[in-house]
């Protein structure tokens, strides 16, 4: 009797252990899958506009502020600069870059050259702090009036009024940028809408 009871224990103990191990299995094989899965992935960095107000598109037009926030992003990536990150800045950049025409793509490359070289040459750190925007719906371009800021090292430094104009291309539901260059004081074009205060705007949701 004594044997027919150690004897079922044993199976129990055995069907056990089998259970146990048929588990640990399980997990070390989903332990690599996942390991293999990290491991293969690659990095995708995505160019978002900060929500501050109501974004909209409607056929091939876009809202005002989907303009502004928009600008707002591709300036701090093409005038916040420093020699460490200016060239992750240009791939980024280039990412979200018309291809409807190489010479967008072209004149894009053409000013980070220039930037890289004039950044590395001299040590130098730019950073834009946009006053105020004047916005054209229609053609979808943006004309930002602000200071640009820059220093040299560890000693020099300047300071001076500059507008951008940056020309935005609707691809899908995203705004490539087309083209950005800097425009002399009255050389700013004929805009559909008034000039908009960046610190005024109001704070909308978008849901």
């Amino acid at each position: 009797m004594e044997l027919k009871v150690a004897a079922v224990n044993l199976g129990k103990v055995t069907r056990q252990r089998n259970l146990f191990l048929c588990l640990v299995v399980l997990f070390g094989l989903s332990n690599l899958m996942l390991s293999f899965k990290l491991s293969t992935a690659k990095e995708r960095i995505i160019m978002v506009p900060g929500i501050r107000a109501e974004m909209s598109i409607t056929g091939n037009n876009v809202s005002e502020s989907y303009l502004e926030e928009s600008a707002l992003l591709f300036l701090s990536c093409l005038l916040d600069l420093t020699p460490d990150i200016i060239e992750h800045k240009r791939d980024l950049v280039l990412k979200y870059t018309s291809h409807s025409d190489s010479k967008w793509i072209t004149g894009i490359k053409e000013y980070f050259n220039s930037a890289i070289e004039q950044h590395r040459k001299f040590k130098l750190s730019t950073y834009f702090t946009p006053k105020n925007m004047s916005i054209d719906t229609k053609n979808m371009q943006v004309v930002a009036h602000g200071i640009l800021n820059s220093s040299f090292g560890k000693e020099g430094y300047d300071s001076k009024q500059m507008q951008y104009l940056l020309e935005f291309e609707l691809v899908g539901s995203h705004l490539k940028l087309k083209q950005f260059r800097a425009v002399p004081g009255g050389d700013v074009g004929e805009f559909t809408n008034a000039t908009t205060s960046v610190n005024k705007v109001k704070s909308k949701k978008l849901w």
